[in-house]
């Protein structure tokens, strides 16, 4: 399945609805990530529930180089 990454700097995957339906249509898989890490760490200080967030953002930012083909969409 082709992947579309949505690097984005809040968590507000509810801006993406239409890039959803896009995607659904033409086989895509679609995976949100915040870019922004040093926020997301000082969220998780305040809320440590957050750092499975955190963490899962972390590892799959690592991978990016590893996604050759994948669409990255920047909001």
């Amino acid at each position: 399945m082709r992947k579309i990454i949505v690097l984005h700097e809040y968590g507000a995957p509810s801006h993406y609805h239409a890039l959803k339906s896009l995607a659904e249509k033409n086989n895509y898989s679609i995976l949100f990530l915040i870019f922004d890490i040093k926020n997301n760490f000082l969220a998780c200080a305040k809320h440590p529930n957050l750092w499975w967030v955190f963490l899962r953002n972390l590892f799959q930012l690592s991978l990016l180089p590893f996604y050759p083909k994948a669409k990255i969409v920047l909001g």
